[in-house]
């Protein structure tokens, strides 16, 4: 994801409209009353570096961003965003709607642990990614196979995170064909994120 991910959101956003950003370690919520953008991973720059520049381009004042550097995993950037909001809006915060923006292959993910980690009544939630297609994705920093790897270890997760002795997110159905694609992946050593 890169800076196209708030771009891509802030003509939702009128100029008379307050609007706050939460940037994670690795994702970032922005919210306005009853519309908001959350934002994902950059292979160059920390998100909360990389993420804070078209927003301040765009206008947001600093004292808009809130910073949220600790997490290090999806749920955490869920559970800590919320803490942030929550101090600044009380128990509004469940009232907001949120747009989640990931990784295009993390979308299914990233709503099935919103959906969990989200402390208290789940907000009104939209997940979207760049539009980037799957030839395009890999770059300089980050190979096809690399790629490749890392969707098969967010696909395992899909399954094994929402086991009862994970529960970390809600559960999420995978297709017979999907799995066995998953399955021939590994066999093919595709297993770089793969939990053992």
């Amino acid at each position: 994801c890169n800076h196209a991910s708030l771009e891509d959101h802030r003509s939702e956003r009128s100029h008379d409209s307050p609007m706050s950003i939460t940037v994670t370690s690795s994702a970032a919520v922005a919210t306005r009353g009853s519309q908001g953008c959350c934002s994902g991973w950059n292979r160059q720059t920390p998100a909360h570096t990389d993420l804070q520049l078209p927003a301040r381009r765009d206008g947001l004042p600093d004292s808009a961003i809130l910073l949220e550097p600790r997490a290090t995993n999806t749920g955490e950037n869920i559970r800590f965003c919320r803490e942030l909001l929550r101090e600044r809006w009380g128990d509004a915060v469940d009232s907001k709607t949120y747009i989640v923006v990931q990784k295009p292959f993390m979308e299914k993910r990233s709503y099935a642990t919103l959906l969990k980690q989200w402390p208290g009544k789940t907000p009104r939630v939209a997940v979207t990614s760049p539009s980037i297609s799957f030839m395009d994705y890999p770059d300089a920093h980050v190979s096809r196979e690399a790629v490749v790897s890392i969707m098969v270890g967010d696909l395992q997760r899909l399954q094994l995170y929402a086991t009862p002795e994970r529960d970390f997110q809600a559960p999420v159905a995978i297709p017979d064909d999907v799995w066995a694609a998953y399955e021939g992946l590994v066999a093919a050593g595709y297993d770089g994120n793969v939990l053992k």
